[in-house]
Order: C-alpha cells, then structure tokens, then sequence
C-alpha cells in the first residue's frame, strides 16, 4: 500500500509541474490541430478522386496476399481452348457441336449450364438440336447488352425462354481491371432493331447471378431490390455498391453491383477442356454441378485483368463463374457476399484516428530516434490491421490515406517541436549552465565593487591630506563637516546596498525554477535593479 501511495504521489506530482502541463498543453493542441488539418486535406484531395488509382492498386496488392482458400466443387468450366483447335474442334464453334456439348452435360445431370458464347445467328448445322438442349430450362444463354454509344448489343437465339436470357457484360474499371460485378441492369437507350437485350424497358440480369439462383434450392426467398432495400437471398443481403464505396470515387452505380469477393485460389474452379468432355473423360464430375461454357484460349481475346492476374489472363467464362461462386457460397456458407467498406464519414473516423496516433507518437519527451522506429512499426501494424479486415473480414479499409495522415502527422509535429525550433534540450545541462554563469557575475560584480570601493576610499583620503595642508582652520573645519557628511551618505549607501545583493542573489536562485518565459522577464529586472544601485553608488544623493 505504501508503494503505491509513493508511487501515485510521485505520478500527481510528475503531473502537476507547471512546465510539465504547459508543455502538454502546447503540445497536444499541436497535435490535434495538425491532425484534424491533415485528415481534412487529405479527405479533400480523396473525394475529388486523386487518390483513386493509388487506393486501387493498394486493394489489389491486398486481395493478393490473400490466404488461400479451398476449390469451388460445386462449379465446373468446361473451355473452348487452343488445344481443342489442334484437335480438330473447328472454330467458331458450330451450333451442332455446341448443342452436343450441352447434351452431353445435361445427360450427366448438370444442375445449370451458363452459355458464355453468342448464338444470335446460325452457324453450321445443328440449330434445331441446340433449340431442342434449350427447352430443358437448366440452361442460362448470354447476351449482350447494348450501352449508351454506338454497341446495339447482342441479341439472344430467337427460340429461348426471355427468363433464360443473361447479360454477360462486365463492367472494368479505368485500368481495365474487373474489380465489380453487375447483377442487374437496363439497357441505357433504344435502338431501331430493338431485342431483348436492348430494350430500356427490360429488367436484366446477368448469367452468373441466374446460374446462381437457379443452382440454389428452390424454397430460398429472394427479395427483388428497390431503391430503400438490398438485394437478398434468404437471409444473405448483397447491398449495392455507393459512388464512393471504399478509394472508388464518383462511380456510376446506375446498375445493381457488387464488389467481386474473388476466391483465393491459383484454380478457383476446376477447368476441364471440350476435347476432354466429348470424349467422356470428366462425365463422373458433372452430376449437380453449375456448368459454365466459354472460351478459355488466349487466342479468342477473351480474357481480362484482375487483382490477381493484371496481365489479362483470366478468362472471362472463369470470371462469371467466381461471381457465381460468390453468391452460392454466401447463401449456402456463409462466406461474405462481396468485399464490404464503411461508408464515408466512417472513413473519416479511422483516417483521423490514425492522425492522432501519429501525434501522439512525437511525445516530447522521446527521443528523435525512438519516435521514427514508432512511426515505422505502426506503420507495419497499419498494414497488418488492413490486411486482417480484408483476409479474414472482406472488409476494405482506407489503408493509403491512413498511412499518408500517420507519416504527415509525425513529420509536421516532429518537425515543429525539435528540428525547426532546437534540437533535444538537455535541462540538466542548462541548468548547469546558468548556474556557471551566475557564479561568474557574482564574482565580477565583487571584484568590481571592490575595485570601485577602492578607488573612492583613496579620493577619500586624497582629498583629506590636500585639504589638511592647503585650507585655513575655518575652512578646514568647514570641509570637513562636509566630508564628514558624505561618508555618513556612503555608509548609509552600504547598509542600504547589503540587503539588496542579498535579495537580488535570492533572486537568482528563484530565477532557476521558473520556465524559460519567466526567467527572461526576471533577468530585465535584476538587470535595471543593477543599473540602479550602481548610479547609487556613483551618485548617492539620488
């Protein structure tokens, strides 16, 4: 008990010096000012989108470092790939092979096939085999959707189901990287030769989120979205994407998207080749699976950019299957339904968070050195907190703005506390320091006074010998009535200049324990208190 009394007595006093509170004061206020002055500017440049590319590159160097995570069983890719070319498949794809490959599929009780390939005209023999694979239902057939300049789309067959129909069109970003998924859509304006797929008045959905709900039990309620409530599925919400969700800025949201939560995985669903399927070499992998077709060869120009892949290698077929994948695996996963990030004023919170955390690392008191390895390691636990809430949460965080307001912080207090004012100050060495020079002026202060004693004690006695040769008796004892008279002055002057150098050294001692603003005002007035007893002493009438 008595241990602890000490030890909050010393904390109370530690606390209560005044040049300690004045110090923090000064201080924390810097820090809060530079803080809430960084976070605002760098808000600001945020919100008219200069950091947007920086931030995306930072997302994608996250999504990469990425745990891995287990193949998606539940979908299978079957590629139209280069090989499938040397082995004779001919290219295009004609309708009877394409209406084989469906029918092998469905033969092997695929639960739902997403067609990745156009088929709004004929090519080859075999349309009347392909409507026919058509009328099963389990099959999901791409078109695509016109856009607001000169593309009239894609229109699907003729003969197919409109609620078999899907857009397959992908929404990149400005660096060409698929970062979103649209789920549902409307074609902006009409054309003369309207279709399905380019009709305004049409509600579409993409092939991936068809598959999807077609793979999906059919007892799970699905909520159409409406501009108050999300999208959901069961009880799996896929909220659509803001204008300014996470480093994104002024994104046209018109149509329902997501974030793509793509699957960590060099294979995140298994790819098998159609040489492979027409010869029955994959038929025992087929049963209740969602089946995607599509080309996979890079000869088709087919493939895109992803965080993963930034040198357009994933093919698009593959791509509409992670969607897929996504959402089957949060209905039924519990897996998160798309990357997720807080909105913006949160944002905000965390970005001045961070701000004052790198104040608060310029504690005065630290060394320089010690306060630039802080700063560093907190920046590594920036990152790793981004990193957790990505890998283990799907959340984005705002990571480069937090770095940027962490480092800016910590230079601009640092810099203004130590570098531009003084280097660290050493208080023990100052104190010593004026404590030498106090000691110094008293002793030219003595010895001067002494000096000056002397000088008058030899006028003195000067003057006396002049005046007892050269004067008349009278005169002689009228000058020494006068002599007699200035040296009582003189000595009243010495008793009245004992106390005074006794105050002023007690002065000098007091000066040693006030802050630096005090002891320059103490010094102006021991200085005209000096000033003062010296034209006492050479005037003492005054």
């Amino acid at each position: 008990m008595n241990l602890t009394s000490r030890l909050k007595s010393r904390i109370n006093a530690f606390l209560s010096n005044p040049q300690l509170s004045q110090g923090m004061s000064k201080w924390s206020s810097k820090v809060l000012i530079v803080s809430v002055g960084l976070t605002i500017t760098i808000s600001g440049v945020r919100q008219i989108g200069l950091l947007q590319s920086w931030e995306l590159h930072a997302f994608d160097w996250l999504v990469s470092l990425r745990l891995p995570e287990k193949q998606d069983h539940r979908l299978l890719v079957v590629g139209f790939t280069d090989d499938d070319i040397n082995n004779k498949i001919p290219y295009p794809l004609s309708d009877e092979k394409l209406a084989e490959v469906i029918t092998i599929l469905q033969d092997n009780n695929a639960r739902v096939i997403g067609l990745d390939i156009f088929r709004d005209i004929k090519i080859g023999k075999g349309r009347p085999e392909l409507n026919k694979a058509f009328e099963n239902g389990n099959v999901i057939v791409g078109c695509g959707m016109s856009d607001a300049k000169k593309d009239q789309g894609i229109a699907p067959p003729s003969s197919i189901d409109p609620a078999q129909v899907g857009f397959l069109n992908v929404r990149p970003d400005h660096d060409d990287i698929i970062r979103r998924a649209l789920l549902i859509s409307s074609p902006p304006i009409s054309y003369a030769q309207k279709h399905l797929c380019n009709d305004p008045q049409q509600k579409l959905q993409s092939v991936p989120f068809l598959v999807a709900q077609y793979y999906l039990p059919e007892n799970i309620n699905i909520t159409v979205p409406t501009n108050n409530t999300p999208l959901k599925i069961g009880k799996t919400e896929f909220k659509r994407l803001k204008s300014n969700a996470g480093g994104y800025r002024n994104l046209d949201t018109n149509d329902y998207q997501i974030l793509i939560n793509y699957r960590s995985n060099p294979e995140p669903i298994e790819i098998v080749s159609f040489s492979q399927l027409l010869n029955h070499q994959v038929d025992a992998k087929i049963k209740d699976r969602a089946v995607f077709i599509g080309y996979t060869g890079t000869s088709f120009k087919d493939t895109f950019p992803t965080p993963y892949t930034k040198n357009a290698i994933t093919p698009g077929v593959l791509i509409h299957a992670q969607v897929a994948s996504q959402i089957i695996s949060a209905v039924e996963n519990g897996r998160s339904s798309q990357i997720l990030y807080w909105d913006e004023w949160q944002d905000c919170l965390w970005i001045l968070g961070w701000a004052l955390v790198g104040g608060l690392l310029t504690w005065r008191r630290s060394p320089t050195w010690l306060v630039i390895t802080s700063v560093v390691i907190t920046m590594g636990g920036l990152f790793a907190v981004c990193w957790v809430g990505l890998n283990s949460f799907a959340y984005w965080l705002p990571m480069l703005p937090s770095f940027f307001v962490l480092v800016g912080t910590s230079v601009i207090v640092l810099w203004s506390e130590r570098i531009r004012i003084a280097p660290e100050i050493d208080w023990d060495s100052v104190r010593e320091e004026e404590s030498k020079k106090k000691e110094q002026s008293e002793r030219i202060a003595r010895s001067e006074f002494l000096q000056q004693l002397q000088e008058k004690a030899n006028q003195l006695q000067q003057q006396l010998i002049y005046e007892k040769h050269d004067l008349t008796q009278d005169s002689y004892y009228h000058k020494n009535y006068e002599l007699s008279n200035e040296l009582s002055t003189f000595d009243n002057w010495l008793e009245e200049l004992a106390p005074k150098a006794k105050q002023m050294r007690q002065d000098w001692e007091n000066m040693l324990t006030q802050s630096l603003a005090q002891k320059k005002e103490s010094i102006r007035a021991l200085a005209k208190r000096s000033q003062y007893l010296l034209n006492r002493y050479e005037d003492p009438n005054k």
